[in-house]
């Protein structure tokens, strides 16, 4: 999904989930992602993209939506997201997860 999309789908489930759990999103960009391509390829930086955006779809489930702003910019949109806590939980889970080496 891209900016666009992304941002046509927010505003609907916020809409949709105002009066109820709300809508939590969650956005991140890659550190270092530009040395990639420009050492290794642009192959090899496009596998870290499609990497990441495989990790993020495993990690966002069934209630969230994964987008790809642009560039190296990634969103999660989550509906179940109860508390501040449980969404520092799982930006911690999200941090893990990209953090993880991509083999190429």
């Amino acid at each position: 999904m891209n900016r666009r999309a992304f941002d046509d789908v927010a505003q609907s489930m916020m809409r949709q989930h105002a009066s109820k759990e709300g809508v939590t999103v969650f956005l991140m960009d890659i550190d270092g992602f530009k040395p990639i391509n420009d050492s290794y390829s642009h192959e090899a930086g496009d596998a870290v993209l499609r990497a990441i955006a495989t990790r993020l779809k495993l990690i966002a489930g069934r209630d969230g939506l994964v987008a790809r702003l642009g560039g190296d910019e990634f969103a999660i949109l989550r509906t179940s997201i109860a508390s501040v806590q449980a969404a520092v939980q799982f930006g911690g889970k999200i941090a893990k997860v990209i953090s993880q080496p991509v083999l190429f």
